[in-house]
């Protein structure tokens, strides 16, 4: 059986493969020190002085991005995707209640009992290898990927990056990454986050997208 995630490795009779369990496992471990890291890193990078432009709405003197991500307070439906509060088309996810969420609902999967948020990111990580052996264990890879590329961009953490993705909504950015086509390996740009590939024209604007950005 071809493991589902990456759609490359033999899983033998799991639909994940033990690369793609060891890539999820080590991106929810850097999510935990990116989690400790941004408190640290609420307050701009660069501090602008000097009042405002007349009929600007004022802004707090912080990362806002950052501060939503961070926020661990449940928001109306339970979502735990939060709107940026300066960019109406970016979408920042909480750190905490997506961990939450996601180790409240492997617990039910697995028959686990015990007190809302008592599971967390260990909890997490202990349960990946087991979610291997599930059908939707690509949906599981997805969303810790990116959930991991948001934290890394927050974090400024981006080397080598091609710049950020232009697909809308997305916020992550593009590497070159080694891919199957076929039977032969080649590179390709593609999004961490969103899993958009760049060739041709595509990768020719992503260039110059990051080069009006610079």
């Amino acid at each position: 059986m071809k493991c589902v995630a990456c759609n490359r490795n033999e899983s033998g009779i799991r639909f994940g493969c033990q690369d793609c369990v060891n890539r999820t496992v080590r991106q929810l471990r850097e999510i935990g020190a990116y989690w400790h890291l941004l408190p640290a890193m609420v307050e701009p990078l660069c501090a602008g002085g000097g009042r405002g432009a007349p009929g600007y709405a004022s802004r707090t003197p912080a990362r806002d991005d950052v501060l939503v991500a961070l926020d661990p307070r449940a928001y109306p439906g339970g979502e735990p995707t939060t709107l940026h509060p300066d960019r109406e088309t970016s979408w920042v996810r909480s750190i905490p209640l997506a961990i939450d969420g996601l180790s409240e609902a492997l617990a039910d999967e697995r028959g686990h009992t015990g007190q809302p948020g008592a599971w967390g990111l260990g909890y997490v990580i202990s349960a990946v290898q087991w979610c291997s052996e599930q059908h939707w264990f690509d949906e599981l890879v997805d969303d810790i990927a990116e959930l991991h590329a948001q934290c890394r961009a927050l974090a400024h953490d981006v080397p080598d990056s091609l710049g950020a993705c232009l697909e809308v909504l997305c916020g992550g950015f593009v590497f070159w990454r080694n891919a199957w086509r076929g039977q032969q390996r080649v590179s390709v740009a593609r999004c961490a986050a969103c899993s958009r590939e760049y060739e041709g024209l595509d990768l020719v604007r992503l260039g110059v997208a990051q080069e009006a950005a610079a």
